[in-house]
Protein backbone atom coordinates (compact mmCIF):
# COMPACT_ATOMS: atom_id res chain seq x y z
CA UNK A 1 0.00 0.00 0.00
CA UNK A 2 1.36 3.73 -0.75
CA UNK A 3 1.74 6.11 1.55
CA UNK A 4 -1.40 7.57 -0.40
CA UNK A 5 -3.40 4.92 0.18
CA UNK A 6 -2.74 5.18 3.47
CA UNK A 7 -3.39 8.98 4.22
CA UNK A 8 -6.87 8.24 2.51
CA UNK A 9 -7.46 5.33 4.44
CA UNK A 10 -6.60 7.71 7.66
CA UNK A 11 -8.74 10.05 6.45
CA UNK A 12 -11.70 7.98 5.77
CA UNK A 13 -11.30 7.01 9.25
CA UNK A 14 -11.26 10.32 10.80
CA UNK A 15 -13.92 12.04 8.94
CA UNK A 16 -11.19 14.34 7.42
CA UNK A 17 -12.23 15.85 4.26
CA UNK A 18 -9.80 18.27 3.16
CA UNK A 19 -6.07 18.36 2.89
CA UNK A 20 -5.38 20.33 5.71
CA UNK A 21 -3.79 18.19 8.05
CA UNK A 22 -2.11 15.72 5.26
CA UNK A 23 1.28 17.28 6.79
CA UNK A 24 0.81 16.02 10.00
CA UNK A 25 -0.74 12.89 9.47
CA UNK A 26 2.29 12.01 6.81
CA UNK A 27 4.76 12.54 10.16
CA UNK A 28 2.58 10.89 11.83
CA UNK A 29 2.66 8.18 9.00
CA UNK A 30 6.42 8.36 8.92
CA UNK A 31 6.80 7.84 12.69
CA UNK A 32 4.56 5.13 12.77
CA UNK A 33 6.99 3.41 10.34
CA UNK A 34 10.31 3.98 11.82
CA UNK A 35 8.50 2.51 14.91
CA UNK A 36 7.79 -0.52 13.21
CA UNK A 37 11.28 -0.95 11.87
CA UNK A 38 12.69 -0.04 14.84
CA UNK A 39 10.04 -2.47 16.82
CA UNK A 40 10.59 -5.17 14.15
CA UNK A 41 14.70 -5.42 13.93
CA UNK A 42 14.85 -5.18 18.17
CA UNK A 43 16.67 -8.36 18.00
CA UNK A 44 19.03 -8.59 14.61
CA UNK A 45 20.93 -5.94 12.40
CA UNK A 46 18.33 -3.50 11.15
CA UNK A 47 18.71 -4.15 6.87
CA UNK A 48 19.86 -1.16 4.79
CA UNK A 49 16.70 0.74 3.88
CA UNK A 50 14.33 -1.44 5.97
CA UNK A 51 9.98 -0.42 5.02
CA UNK A 52 7.07 -1.72 7.03
CA UNK A 53 6.44 -4.98 5.83
CA UNK A 54 3.28 -4.96 3.90
CA UNK A 55 1.11 -7.44 6.77
CA UNK A 56 2.09 -4.06 9.07
CA UNK A 57 0.66 -1.41 6.39
CA UNK A 58 -2.82 -1.81 8.48
CA UNK A 59 -1.01 -1.50 12.20
CA UNK A 60 0.56 1.43 10.56
CA UNK A 61 -2.79 3.07 9.78
CA UNK A 62 -4.25 2.31 12.78
CA UNK A 63 -1.58 3.91 14.58
CA UNK A 64 -1.34 7.10 13.26
CA UNK A 65 -5.79 7.42 13.50
CA UNK A 66 -4.85 5.76 17.73
CA UNK A 67 -2.33 9.20 17.80
CA UNK A 68 -4.37 11.38 16.35
CA UNK A 69 -7.47 10.37 18.40
CA UNK A 70 -5.44 10.98 21.69
CA UNK A 71 -3.96 14.37 20.64
CA UNK A 72 -3.93 16.80 23.41
CA UNK A 73 -4.14 14.25 25.77
CA UNK A 74 -0.38 12.84 26.02
CA UNK A 75 0.30 10.99 28.58
CA UNK A 76 -3.34 10.81 29.96
CA UNK A 77 -4.36 7.18 31.50
CA UNK A 78 -7.38 8.32 32.56
CA UNK A 79 -9.68 11.26 33.10
CA UNK A 80 -12.65 11.80 34.78
CA UNK A 81 -14.86 15.03 34.45
CA UNK A 82 -18.36 16.16 34.89
CA UNK A 83 -19.42 12.75 35.21
CA UNK A 84 -17.66 11.59 31.86
CA UNK A 85 -14.47 9.07 32.47
CA UNK A 86 -11.86 8.26 30.06
CA UNK A 87 -9.62 6.13 29.16
CA UNK A 88 -7.29 4.87 26.72
CA UNK A 89 -7.01 1.70 25.58
CA UNK A 90 -3.24 2.23 23.95
CA UNK A 91 -1.80 5.69 25.86
CA UNK A 92 0.72 6.43 22.58
CA UNK A 93 1.10 4.91 19.18
CA UNK A 94 4.39 3.34 20.18
CA UNK A 95 2.37 1.15 22.71
CA UNK A 96 -0.32 0.54 20.06
CA UNK A 97 2.60 -0.96 17.88
CA UNK A 98 4.76 -2.76 20.38
CA UNK A 99 1.27 -4.43 21.12
CA UNK A 100 0.91 -5.24 17.44
CA UNK A 101 3.95 -5.79 15.96
CA UNK A 102 6.81 -9.03 16.24
CA UNK A 103 10.43 -8.52 16.81
CA UNK A 104 12.27 -11.11 14.85
CA UNK A 105 14.14 -13.32 16.86
CA UNK A 106 17.62 -12.84 16.74
CA UNK A 107 20.41 -16.09 17.23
Amino acid sequence: MTDAEKLTNIKLQLNIEDDSLDTKLHAYLDMAAKEIVSWLYTNVKTPPNATVPEKYDITQIQAVVVAYSIEGAEGEITHHENGINRKFNYETMVKFIRSHVYPYAGV
